[in-house]
């Protein structure tokens, strides 16, 4: 990794000339710049520690980051000995605040993240809109933008907005006429009928999660129906399909989605469900004993839905930050927030809030700015709504990895956040109640699938055929981007060109409707990496050949267009 050297520019200030920062850190000249992109920090010995950031004496903009806004506050400096300089801590489009550089001798849970070591940095000029290859024409508005226009552009598609839009007052003002709007008018009710459960799963780890979940459902004796949500087969196989079914489960198809992301799903998949009462469980959260009872509780028959409570935060004394009350048009509520690994809703009677939770992750690009994922947009849809609701009175508990819920005294499930990869492959984990149905799960699941999404392993006679002529070097672009060679070895593995989200690859038959023969279903060839939420294996590409080439879209990440084609 390249260092970077300040250069003396004045008493105490220095600037480094490969990225152009300037700061007031102490040190000598040859002080290495501990925030630089290309440099990780470097104390040299003897010399007095002080804050990892640039204390710049330049104008922000001038460092160009497209998600960084306005300066929203400013900070004391805990590195700084005596000086206690103030840091200024910025808009994040994407992370709610960021800084410069660290400043903190720790960094607790909502602190600010930091710029110039974020995975997510991107350098692009504040004073043009962001250039994202998802969001396809840039709309040209800026921060005095009036509240109806910024509304109908983000009732729309998403486009690519400036810098820092997040944190713009016409954005909170937008949304809260946008809520207005859905609140008002919401949208026809779709139907259902019967009570079901609900999961949302796909990628290799979190199928690995529900069939252990699932496995320990049908353990409690539950013999409710169940429907498994997915995003599509860039995360969803044939295999998985089998495998589910063979617990009772059927898989459904998300549709489109303004933006698509597995929180954000949730909240759709219980909007599109078929069931009229549904009971939705995470796919890493296992129920200790048959939840069936719920849907005949009294605390349920007097209200729209159940909900359980969240553990108490960490970083902040309210259970939710005033800002997201004020979004809401609501005064604030000091009250416990929801925690979404288990829930249970009356559709049709829940309507208009359910409705309204659909809206707020429909708008995640802003609303995760601001709550952690989908669990306290429930909570805020309800309260808008004004639709009575019964919240599990007994806290939530934490025994590692795993939030504990009670219902009426008694522990009723179990949501191992923190344990996934246990829970695939089936190793004892500390307190959890249904080891064995998740130990004799994995050993089940290896029956069905894998080792990996679309697995060369499990290819048929007819896509190995195809996939036998795919072997060798192949260009590799991504459109507007870049392009590279990608090597495509026997096996199915990637040679030259592998990386993080291109790491195994195979062919697969693949159509929508399964009443297609095989002989007759379109040939597609997959790359599968590591670029989900958490490290999730998905099929990072989908690609259709064309004319000699293969060609198809990014399914995460820019959502770029892909192209194999051979060398010339």
């Amino acid at each position: 990794m390249m260092e970077c050297r300040f250069v003396s520019i004045g008493p105490s200030e220095w600037r480094c000339p490969r990225c152009e920062f300037e700061t007031t850190a102490v040190g000598p000249a040859e002080t290495i710049h501990r925030a630089c992109p290309s440099a990780k920090p470097i104390v040299p010995k003897g010399e007095r520690k002080h804050h990892d950031g640039p204390m710049s004496t330049r104008d922000p903009s001038e460092l160009p980051c497209a998600h960084r806004g306005a300066v929203v506050r400013k900070d004391e400096c805990q590195l700084c000995g005596g000086e206690r300089l103030l840091v200024p801590v910025y808009a994040c489009g994407l992370h709610g605040t960021c800084a410069l550089g660290s400043y903190q001798s720790h960094r607790p849970k909502g602190a600010p993240t930091i710029c110039f070591t974020c995975a997510d940095r991107c350098e692009a000029s504040p004073s043009q809109p962001a250039t994202d290859p998802r969001a396809g024409v840039p709309v040209l508005v800026g921060p005095e933008v009036e509240p109806q226009r910024l509304a109908q552009i983000l009732s729309g598609p998403v486009v690519s907005l400036p810098a820092g839009w997040q944190a713009w007052l016409a954005t909170a003002a937008a949304q809260r006429l946008l809520i207005q709007q859905r609140d008002a008018n919401p949208r026809p009710y779709p139907g259902g009928h019967g009570r079901g459960i609900v999961y949302v799963a796909g990628g290799g780890m979190y199928f690995g999660c529900l069939f252990a979940s699932l496995s320990a459902l049908r353990g409690t004796g539950c013999r409710l129906p169940v429907e498994v949500w997915t995003l599509g087969p860039h995360e969803w196989d044939h295999e998985m399909t089998a495998a589910v079914e063979s617990l009772g489960a059927v898989v459904c198809e998300l549709g489109p989605m303004r933006i698509v992301g597995g929180w954000e799903a949730k909240v759709h998949a219980v909007a599109r469900s078929n069931f009229e009462e549904v009971l939705f469980l995470d796919a890493d959260c296992l129920p200790v004993r048959d939840p069936t009872f719920l849907f005949d509780d009294p605390f349920y028959s007097s209200s729209t839905a159940l909900f359980w409570p969240d553990l108490p935060p960490s970083d902040r004394r309210a259970w939710l930050p005033d800002v997201c009350w004020q979004a809401m048009g609501l005064e604030p509520v000091d009250e416990p927030d929801f925690e979404s690994g288990q829930l249970l809703v009356h559709r049709r009677l829940a309507w208009r809030a359910l409705d309204l939770a659909v809206l707020l992750n429909e708008q995640s690009d802003f609303w995760y700015r601001i709550v952690y994922g989908d669990k306290s947009t429930w909570h805020l849809a309800w309260r808008r709504a004004k639709l009575a609701y019964h919240l599990a009175e007994d806290p939530a508990g934490w025994i590692a990895p795993a939030i504990q819920q009670y219902w009426r005294g008694e522990l009723l499930f179990q949501h191992v956040v923190s344990g996934k990869r246990e829970l695939v492959v089936g190793e004892r984990i500390r307190g959890l109640l249904r080891w064995r149905e998740v130990k004799a799960a994995a050993e089940l699941r290896a029956e069905f699938w894998g080792p990996g999404l679309w697995s060369w392993e499990r290819q048929n006679e007819q896509e190995a055929a195809i996939a036998a002529d795919q072997v060798g070097r192949w260009q590799y672009e991504r459109v507007g981007l870049g392009v590279r060679a990608l090597e495509l070895l026997p096996g199915g593995q990637i040679g030259d060109g592998a990386a993080g989200c291109e790491r195994r690859w195979s062919v697969r038959l693949i159509d929508t409707s399964p009443d297609i023969p095989w002989e007759h279903r379109t040939a597609h060839l997959l790359i599968m990496g590591q670029c989900g939420h958490k490290q999730n294996e998905v099929a990072t590409m989908v690609l259709r050949q064309r004319w000699g080439e293969w060609v198809g879209n990014w399914t995460v990440g820019e959502r770029c267009g892909a192209i194999l084609r051979r060398p010339r």
